[in-house]
Parts: C-alpha cells; sequence; structure tokens
C-alpha cells in the first residue's frame, strides 16, 4: 500500500491532478513531495518553471512559496537556469506575495538586467533595502561606504585575494561612520579593489 509519505504516490497524485485540470490541488502534492524527496526538488521546479504562461500554476505556486515551504531555498537555483523573461514573470509575481529572498532578488535583478531594463533592475533592489540604506543612494550607491554591508545587487562588491585583508572600519574611519579598510601584506598582488555597477543616463561623466 502506497503511503502520502512515498515520493511515488505523490508523483501519481500530481500527474493525476494536473491531467485533470486541477492545478491548486497538483501543486498541493508538489509541495508534499519536495518536503519528502529533496533530490527531485531541481529537476521539478525546473519542469514547473516552463510553464510561467499558465496563471493559474503560477498563483498556485506562488501561494505555496509564500508559505515559506523548506523547498523554497531551490526555487533561485531553478530560475537562474531558466529564460529570462520567465524568471521575470514568476518573481514579479512573488513578490506581489511575499518578499524575496536575498538569492531570488539577486535572480530577479540579473534577469532584469538580461531583459535590458538595468533601471527597473536597480529600482527592485533599491525598494528591497531599509528605509536607512535608501537613503545612501546616489551614483555610487553609498559614495562613503557607510553602510558597507550592502554587498550585492548595485552595492558595492570586492572579493578576498591572497595577500589583501578588506574589512569596514568603524572605530578609527577616515571620515564618517566608517570606513573601507584595505591591508597589504606585502606580497605582489593582482587587486580588482571594490566596485559597484552603475545605472547612467547617456552623457559625460567624472570620477572623482
Amino acid at each position: 500500500r502506497l503511503s502520502p509519505r512515498d515520493d511515488i504516490a505523490q508523483a501519481m497524485l500530481i500527474d493525476a491532478s494536473f491531467a485533470q485540470g486541477r492545478v491548486g490541488e497538483g501543486v498541493q502534492h508538489v509541495d508534499a513531495l519536495l518536503r519528502i524527496a529533496p533530490h527531485l526538488r531541481a529537476p521539478l521546479l525546473a519542469s514547473l518553471l516552463q510553464h510561467t504562461g499558465n496563471s493559474e500554476l503560477v498563483e498556485a505556486m506562488v501561494k505555496a512559496l509564500a508559505a515559506d515551504p523548506p523547498w523554497r531555498g531551490a526555487l533561485a537555483t531553478a530560475l537562474a537556469g531558466t529564460d529570462p523573461t520567465q524568471a521575470e514573470a514568476f518573481l514579479a509575481a512573488m513578490a506581489n506575495a511575499a518578499p524575496l529572498t536575498p538569492a531570488e532578488l539577486a535572480v530577479r535583478v540579473e534577469a532584469l538586467t538580461a531583459l535590458g531594463d538595468p533601471t527597473l533592475a536597480r529600482k527592485v533592489w533599491l525598494q528591497s533595502l531599509s528605509e536607512t540604506d535608501r537613503t545612501l543612494d546616489g551614483s555610487p550607491f553609498d559614495g562613503g561606504l557607510e553602510g558597507a554591508d550592502q554587498t550585492g545587487g548595485f552595492g558595492w562588491k570586492w572579493n578576498d585575494e591572497p595577500g589583501v585583508t578588506i574589512a569596514v572600519d568603524a572605530n578609527d574611519p577616515a571620515q564618517g561612520q566608517q570606513s573601507l579598510q584595505m591591508d597589504f601584506s606585502g606580497r605582489v598582488v593582482r587587486f580588482i579593489g571594490p566596485r559597484q555597477r552603475l545605472v547612467l543616463s547617456p552623457g559625460t561623466y567624472e570620477i572623482s
């Protein structure tokens, strides 16, 4: 006898529900299956996300994900491998139901950028920040490195490089509340340094 906790039973119920047009019920079984079979999360989500044109499916999936199930962490990876149009359509619906996770937000930013709309990508990223962090907006964002924890999206980025230690110094800042401190060990290094993406209108700019 098959048990509700049997992945084969849940897979059969998913097939039957979708075949009979009971999309909401099918997604309930998807939820149950992904809870008991972590190894199926990536392939099953990738398969379902190919059908973002089905509004009933998207609505049911968003409702399930908004409850923050244990398989939600697999969503961003699955979306990163889909067409940017599909990823943006799904994540826009998700954002209307619940705040995106940092990983989901990163995928949405990349999808919008790939679709040729970096302005909207930056707006979506900025709206995800706290009210305090949004006051740091400018070109560049947080030019004084006062909120250096914002290291994703359109904030500052830097790599950990051998021979260089990068840290936020709030004890003895050069100015303001904190500075970015870089200590070099004396060895030859190939150092890229802090950087961020800018969204600028056409024109001539001076970096100072």
